[in-house]
């Protein structure tokens, strides 16, 4: 039989074992708990980045594309006209239009950059157009909305400088690749006539275009 003593040690030995191990499983799970706050709360380094530091993005682009516009204000020498009046407006050449571009900014949010295109006349007198443009996006996963302001050098027959605002939207349906509509708004400044010094012809064209495309992600 065990003496009192040696009961009163034994039972004193288990409770400290008990007590060493309750506190040892306390200090784990707190351990636990504060490596995953540390996890799930942001870096205060990161805060402090400055924002030359910043992830660097870019995004470059080809376009390939085909477009068709009315012009207004028919100077009696166009050969389609819409409608029975000659100084009604009147459909313009087909063109084929090639474009590259690049942009910078939030890969899922708004970008800047510029976009230089070529378009040349499918039929009828040939006319070459030089197109630099200032534009804007806003990119989505799959999608994307812009805005254009340039400004339209004609190269021939006759050399003219116009203004340019287009306002598309493009669907990617796999990255690096996808479809582009665009409606486009010009404004040409022509040659005098016997009826107007300074004669205006707007015009308003639609483009659909393929978009190939290369990102540089952060």
């Amino acid at each position: 039989m065990p003496r009192p003593a040696e009961r009163i040690f034994a039972v004193f030995l288990g409770a400290a074992f008990a007590c060493v191990a309750s506190l040892a499983s306390l200090a784990s799970l707190t351990c636990l708990e504060a490596t995953a706050r540390a996890d799930d709360a942001p870096s205060t380094l990161a805060k402090k980045t400055p924002a030359s530091d910043a992830p660097f993005y870019m995004r470059a682009f080809a376009t390939l594309g085909s477009g068709i516009g009315i012009r207004f204000n028919n100077p009696y020498r166009l050969s389609r006209p819409i409608g029975d009046s000659a100084e009604g407006p009147s459909t313009t050449s087909p063109w084929l239009s090639l474009g590259l571009g690049a942009t910078f900014g939030d890969p899922f949010g708004l970008q800047h950059g510029a976009v230089l295109r070529w378009d040349r006349t499918l039929s009828g007198v040939r006319q070459n157009v030089i197109t630099p443009s200032y534009i804007a996006l806003r990119r989505f996963v799959h999608f994307e909305l812009h805005g254009r302001i340039g400004l339209p050098l004609i190269l021939d027959p006759d050399p003219n400088l116009g203004t340019e605002v287009a306002l598309g939207a493009a669907y990617f349906p796999r990255a690096g690749l996808g479809i582009g509509l665009e409606t486009i708004g010009n404004l040409f400044f022509g040659a005098a006539t016997p009826e107007n010094k300074h004669p205006v012809y707007p015009m308003l064209s639609g483009q659909v275009s393929l978009i190939v495309e290369w990102e540089k992600l952060p």
